[in-house]
């Protein structure tokens, strides 16, 4: 899902893998009958994911606040979280609602450094609403896309967003939930705590380490939390 992947890409990705098997084999095993077999058997697999991925998609997309491949979406808060961690609040551009999400799902960005296209999931640090999204990123020493989102994107800035996705999710269940993190880590136990204490049906566990106070994230929401 994150990945937007199109039936167009599927092409290019069997001539490079038909090209790879020829080079490591070479022509003595992988004859033209091999390559053969092994072209047909690649294309039925690519129609069988792309199949399954389009009806994804379709579903998404027809979901109240849904959309297909990259929606325009605002910073509308930029908040630091700690010495290395910062939030982002996303809105829609064109002010309609988003589509909801599981916790422990991510969104995919899209973005253009120095000329060039780069991607990258951030796992969703807030429980659910149709109003925004918020990410919460950790700048990683030499990290491309989170420097680059610490140091260069603000409020007001537009970004290329792809809807949440991911199966790392809250589980429904009578049982206590025990969340346990560490570091960045908190970000989709957050936003599964969030959701859990807001249902009131069961007791949340929530454990969670950091080096040291400067990198204690989300640090008065803890303590909210604990004082009740």
């Amino acid at each position: 899902m994150a990945l937007q992947v199109l039936p167009e890409h599927y092409p290019i990705v069997g001539a490079c893998l038909l090209r790879a098997i020829r080079e490591v084999l070479g022509p003595d095993i992988a004859t033209d009958a091999v390559i053969g077999a092994w072209a047909a058997a690649y294309q039925q697999l690519a129609d069988l994911l792309v199949g399954a991925e389009g009806e994804v998609y379709d579903k998404l997309a027809a979901a109240p606040g849904g959309w297909r491949g990259a929606r325009a979406f605002r910073v509308a808060r930029k908040v630091a979280e700690s010495a290395e961690i910062t939030s982002f609040y996303l809105e829609p551009a064109d002010g309609q609602p988003v589509v909801g999400f599981t916790p422990g799902q991510y969104l995919g960005l899209r973005l253009v450094i120095d000329g060039q296209e780069v991607r990258r999931n951030y796992s969703l640090s807030i429980a659910p609403n149709d109003r925004f999204y918020r990410i919460s990123v950790k700048r990683e020493p030499g990290g491309l896309v989170s420097n680059f989102l610490h140091d260069h994107i603000g409020e007001g800035y537009v970004l290329d967003v792809f809807a949440p996705a991911g199966e790392f999710a809250l589980q429904d269940g009578p049982c206590s939930l025990v969340l346990i993190s560490g570091g960045v880590g908190i970000t989709p136990t957050l936003a599964m705590a969030e959701a859990a204490l807001a249902e009131g049906r069961r007791d949340v566990i929530f454990l969670h380490y950091a080096r040291n106070k400067d990198v204690h994230a989300f640090e008065k929401t803890l303590g909210d939390w604990a004082s009740r």
